[in-house]
């Protein structure tokens, strides 16, 4: 008999003297490393070929983080049997206890190559596609946290099994913490502040916020200690301490929305005939900007006048500055966007009628038989649309509406295919809106003549993206931003093609819900679409020393733009041409009208500070 690896394995006649104690002892490590060796040359070479042809790699991650360790413990076994055999008690005993301490230190490395580079890997790529902040901080602290767990859990094993009385250990490993967390209660501070952030996410990656000392300042990342800023107005990077920002009293422009409330203040001659002119050639001055929002039509209108009065101006050479000809190509190119632009809101608009077609026929399923007849998406909603007409007079509850979990039947087989059908519809509209309407919107808004200026849409611009500054490779800002809300659409889609197609228990009751807030997703998070208070508008503000002083308000479309260029470009834009166009109306105006930014109510330093600036 000779021990193999721990086992006692029969000798055919002639071989006895194996069962030597030192030959066994060498035999066992020749065969330890011969094992090694097939693994490392054959056995994960073939694997490798094989997980080359998956489609995933996931299993070449595995497969790179188990292979070492795995040769490691054969070569480890073959000694501890090597040793065995020798059958010296001590060193048996001694031998178990440093081989079962090493295993536990391999499988603590395993569990810490796993969670870094597969956990972590594709927490990261969920981070890039969510829709939040918050994995985007959490991922960069759980990679500095966890591995100091995974470790400090493996070491403390580890010693346990060589026989360390550890409950000493881990009194004096929580006593010396506490003495540590003293010393460090101003790091500390910050780092639960920056966990509180995390929490409450007053605001997220690359959002533009103001501080408390009026410093427009854009996030670019939340360490452990401190949230990196970037200045927009000194081009220089701030480090305030998390538990500093904890404490401020912050105002978040970059939400709801991108668009930002601006407005300028226009003096003009105290005269009825003024008066009575000025506000609707402000109104049309604004409407004509491309970079202003309005609805399609009246910008369409007021674009069209604009360009017939700047090829007058050109063609009898009353006017060929560099000035009126750059403003000509924005009027050319904003007209092209908005129709496009038009088109796609429309198209969203049907698909947001066949959502609401789809959740009305899911709802009528499940309180009542749907019978032979098939209604199309377009007469659903028609239905849907008069009973929530009816519904609101009848002051019947939005619950009762919603048709939840609690009430309702199951869905019969011939339903589920008829709901099933229906939604291939609407995925099938989608599809064709995102490689036609969307994507020409989206070429149509990159040709923009002033961002080709800054971000070079062909070359890349500059972003917030995750947890540091990336820059957007061979895509510019409008197409990265676009793909982002591209792939977030597709993958809502095929989530809820799953929950429709193959429903559990719970989700067959709640389908048309779940329908329904993919609809209110697509109107609120995948394209903002125009809304009546973003009109331009104009209202009268005071009176002057000798003028009327009217207000023009409006909304400046996604500042993030030009890198951030827009924020004055737009409002010096519009001053300038209104004052040109007022003066040869024959209406005198204020030389120097005052330009406003609205970012917050009582900013009077920084609007003081900034309103001569053109």
């Amino acid at each position: 008999m000779i021990n193999l690896f721990g086992y006692n394995t029969p000798l055919p006649a002639g071989w006895e003297w194996l069962s030597n104690p030192y030959i066994a002892f060498v035999v066992n490590l020749l065969l330890a490393s011969l094992l090694a060796i097939v693994l490392q040359t054959v056995v994960f070479r073939i694997i490798k070929i094989w997980t080359r042809g998956t489609e995933t790699e996931l299993d070449d991650v595995i497969l790179g983080v188990l292979r070492y360790p795995l040769i490691v413990l054969i070569v480890l076994l073959g000694i501890r049997s090597a040793l065995d055999a020798l059958g010296i008690e001590f060193l048996t005993q001694n031998t178990d206890k440093v081989f079962w301490a090493i295993g536990v230190l391999l499988l603590t490395y395993v569990i810490w190559r796993i969670s870094r580079d597969v956990l972590l890997h594709y927490w990261k790529e969920r981070a890039e596609e969510s829709e939040t902040g918050v994995d985007d901080i959490l991922s960069p602290l759980v990679n500095i946290i966890a591995p100091i767990i995974i470790f400090v859990i493996g070491g403390l094993i580890s010693l346990q099994v060589l026989g360390f009385n550890i409950l000493g250990l881990t009194v004096i490993i929580s006593a010396g913490s506490f003495i540590l967390a003293l010393a460090l209660q101003a790091p500390l501070t910050n780092i639960f502040s920056g966990i509180s952030l995390i929490m409450d996410t007053p605001f997220a990656l690359g959002d533009i916020i103001i501080l408390s000392d009026n410093s427009i300042c854009q996030v670019v990342r939340i360490g452990l200690r401190v949230t990196e800023l970037y200045n927009m107005v000194n081009h220089s990077n701030i480090f305030v301490p998390n538990s500093k920002m904890a404490g401020e009293t912050l105002v978040n422009i970059s939400s709801p929305t991108p668009d930002l409330k601006a407005w300028i203040i226009i003096g003009i001659e105290q005269a009825p005939e003024a008066l009575k002119r000025a506000p609707d050639l402000l109104l049309e001055i604004a409407r004509a900007n491309p970079y202003i929002l309005g609805d399609g039509k009246s910008n369409l209108e007021a674009m069209e006048h604009r360009k017939e009065y700047i090829e007058k101006r050109i063609d009898s050479r009353a006017d060929t500055n560099e000035y009126h000809a750059r403003e000509l190509k924005e009027i050319i190119w904003g007209m092209e966007m908005i129709k496009v632009q038009n088109e796609l809101y429309e198209e969203i608009e049907n698909l947001r009628h066949g959502l609401k077609g789809l959740s009305w026929l899911i709802y009528k399923a499940k309180v009542s038989d749907l019978g032979e007849e098939e209604l199309s998406l377009e007469q659903l909603y028609e239905e849907a649309d008069q009973q929530e007409k009816l519904n609101q007079k009848e002051e019947t509850s939005k619950k009762k509406q919603a048709g939840g979990p609690q009430d309702g039947r199951g869905l019969s087989v011939k339903e589920k295919q008829q709901i099933v059908k229906k939604f291939i519809l609407i995925r099938n509209y989608f599809e064709d809106m995102l490689s036609g309407k969307y994507k020409l919107w989206v070429d149509v808004r990159s040709k923009d003549p002033n961002l080709r200026k800054v971000d070079k849409t062909g070359e890349g611009g500059i972003s917030v993206v995750g947890s540091y500054v990336q820059k957007e490779k061979q895509e510019g800002k409008i197409h990265a931003d676009a793909n982002r809300r591209r792939k977030k659409l597709i993958k809502r889609l095929e989530k809820l093609e799953k929950q429709i197609t193959n429903p559990n228990e719970v989700d067959e009751l709640r389908l048309n819900v779940m329908v329904n807030e993919f609809d209110k997703w697509i109107a609120e998070k995948f394209l903002d679409s125009f809304n009546d208070w973003q009109r331009p508008i104009v209202s009268f503000d005071s009176f002057g020393d000798y003028t009327f002083n009217l207000k023009l308000t409006f909304f400046i479309d996604d500042i993030y733009l030009e890198k951030f260029a827009r924020i004055n470009r737009v409002p010096s834009d519009l001053r300038r041409r209104i004052t040109e166009r007022l003066t040869e109306e024959g209406i005198k105006v204020n030389p120097n009208p005052t330009q406003i930014i609205d970012l917050q109510d009582g900013l009077e330093k920084f609007q003081s500070e900034n309103k001569n600036v053109s």
